[in-house]
């Protein structure tokens, strides 16, 4: 009944950002962006400047093998928890 009581909706200036909110925004993105590059640049130079360490190995090379053991879970298990596991879960 009177007339001086605004509903939020009427009040459309108080909804839009105001310049302070829009410059924050530039500068968080802005600040967003400086970082990805300096993380693109950084990983750069790594790749161009520091090179891998390439070695080869042999097959037959004894210090790398692991001696022959037997299977440890038998197979009929293993279908059992292949087939059963899903149909329960």
């Amino acid at each position: 009944m009177g007339g001086d009581t605004t509903r939020p909706e009427d009040n459309v200036e108080e909804c839009r950002p105001g310049k302070k909110t829009k410059r924050r925004r530039i500068l968080y993105n802005l600040l967003d962006f400086l970082a990805i590059l300096t993380t693109c640049l950084i990983f750069g130079l790594i790749y161009i400047f520091i090179k891998p360490v390439q070695r080869g190995f042999f097959c037959d090379d004894t210090s790398i093998q692991y001696p022959f053991r037997p299977d440890t879970i038998p197979m009929w298990l293993l279908a059992v928890y292949g087939g059963l596991g899903p149909i329960i879960i």
